[in-house]
């Protein structure tokens, strides 16, 4: 199941990415931009709250630190009425 049936334009694509952010928890500043198809290394899986989340994600060691940490970084894609709004992410993995 898409993420939304809304499609995207000049004149709401604010307000989506802001409702969006908010229910992923991914800040809007990290929108990557909108993209009529994704690429094909993106693999589907399901967000906790039921719609599809296309994610493509690498780990990778902290090079700002002496410490045994890394980070997970990658995109997620989510898809609406015309194409998929990408947005980056990157966590510290304990």
């Amino acid at each position: 199941m898409k993420y939304s049936d809304v499609f995207l334009t000049d004149d709401n694509f604010d307000d989506e990415l802001e409702k969006l952010s908010e229910v992923v928890g991914v800040h809007f500043h990290n929108c990557d931009g909108f993209v009529e198809n994704l690429d094909a290394k993106f693999k589907c899986q399901t967000h906790p709250l039921g719609f599809e989340e296309w994610i493509i994600a690498g780990s990778y060691p902290c090079v700002e630190c002496d410490c045994q940490q890394a980070y997970q970084k990658g995109k997620l894609a989510y898809e609406f009425g015309n194409g998929f709004i990408v947005l980056n992410f990157s966590v510290l993995l304990i």
